[in-house]
C-alpha cells in the first residue's frame, strides 16, 4: 500500500471480540488514512527520505534526521588598525590586533569539522585598492604542534563606499580539535594600503 509519498509505514488496526466486547471501528481520523474497510482502517505515515526515512519495519524502522549541529564562533579585534603589504598580522578576541602569535588571545572551540568562514572587514580611514588577503586558521594552540589551515583567500578591504564588506567562503571540510585557536591574517601587496581598518571573522563547525 503507497502512501501520498514514495514511503509509508503502515500500521493495521481491527476490532477485538474479546475482553470489554466487540463492535466495529467506523473510521480512523488522521492524515493518510484508508477507511475503507471500516474494521480494518490503514494509517499510513509518510516518509521523505530526507527528514524521516525507512519503510516502518523491523528490518527497516522509521528514522528521525534532525541534523548536525551547528557552532558559530566569532574573531574580532576592536582598535582599528592600518595594515601595511606583505605583512602578517594574529588576533582571536582583544582589542588590538597582534604582530606576533605571542599577541593573539586564543579562541576556545570544540573538535568538529569546519564547513564555512564569513569575513567581514571595515574601513574607518582611507580606502586602498582591492588586492585579497589570506586569512589562516590556527587550532589546537595550547599544544607544543599547533595545526595551522588556510580557510579563505582574496579576503578584500571596502576600495569605496559601504565601508563594510562581507564575505562568505564555504565548501569547507577542515577537522579541528578541542582546544585555544587563533586567525593569521597574510595582507598582500597592496598598490594602496587601506587606513583604519578592522576585521571580523565567523566561523561555523559541525559538531
Amino acid at each position: 500500500m503507497a502512501g501520498l509519498n514514495d514511503n509509508s509505514f503502515l500500521a493495521q488496526f481491527g476490532t477485538n471480540g474479546g475482553g470489554g466486547g466487540g463492535g466495529s471501528v467506523n473510521s480512523v481520523t488522521g492524515l493518510n488514512t484508508d477507511n475503507t474497510d471500516p474494521t480494518n482502517p490503514i494509517v499510513e505515515i509518510s516518509v521523505d527520505g530526507s527528514t524521516i526515512t525507512g519503510a516502518g519495519t523491523p528490518a527497516s524502522p522509521l528514522v528521525a534526521n534532525i541534523g548536525s549541529n551547528k557552532l558559530l564562533v566569532s574573531y574580532h579585534m576592536n582598535n582599528n588598525f592600518s595594515p601595511s603589504g606583505n605583512n602578517t598580522y594574529y588576533f582571536g578576541q582583544q582589542s588590538s590586533i597582534g604582530s606576533s602569535i605571542n599577541q593573539a588571545v586564543a579562541v576556545p572551540i570544540p573538535a568538529g569539522t569546519l564547513t564555512e568562514v564569513i569575513t567581514n572587514t571595515y574601513v574607518a580611514g582611507s580606502f586602498g585598492s582591492s588586492e585579497g588577503s589570506t586569512f589562516t586558521l590556527w587550532t589546537n594552540t595550547n599544544s607544543g604542534t599547533p595545526t595551522t589551515d588556510v580557510i579563505a583567500t582574496g579576503v578584500q578591504f571596502p576600495s569605496a563606499n559601504p565601508r563594510n564588506l562581507s564575505q562568505s567562503f564555504t565548501g569547507l571540510s577542515i577537522s579541528v580539535v578541542t582546544g585555544g585557536s587563533f586567525i593569521q591574517v597574510d595582507t598582500p601587496t597592496f598598490t594602496s594600503a587601506p587606513s583604519s581598518v578592522q576585521i571580523r571573522v565567523s566561523l561555523i563547525i559541525e559538531l
